[in-house]
């Protein structure tokens, strides 16, 4: 099943967001090493895909889990944006994410 992880940023951590970029990256490649990341991305906090000094609003994960617990226990997920230094708000897990309208590919994995 799908499972839809999203991570707020707290108000001014662009800094410490980019300072711990390269340990989230970490955790995004097991996943998608493992077969589980559909797709992940940052929410800018403005209409562009370098929102420069304006920042984030946090993070958009979306994994193939067996189970709800076995997504909650994911290293791969916690945190979502990295800020495990700078105390992000928590990540919210959906129980599950349904396409209904459209069957989703592993193509771009």
């Amino acid at each position: 099943m799908l499972y839809m992880i999203i991570g707020r940023d707290h108000e001014d951590s662009l800094d410490a967001r980019s300072a711990s970029r390269e340990d989230h990256l970490i955790r995004m490649h097991l996943l998608r090493d493992s077969g589980r990341l559909v797709l992940a991305g940052p929410l800018p906090a403005i209409d562009a895909l370098d929102p420069g000094p304006a920042g984030f609003d946090g993070s958009l994960i979306v994994a193939e889990f067996d189970s709800l617990e076995e997504a909650r226990n994911s290293s791969g997920v916690r945190p979502v944006c990295g800020l495990a230094k700078a105390g992000p708000a928590p990540s919210r897990l959906s129980s599950s994410w349904r396409i209904d309208a459209y069957r989703y590919s592993r193509a771009f994995n």
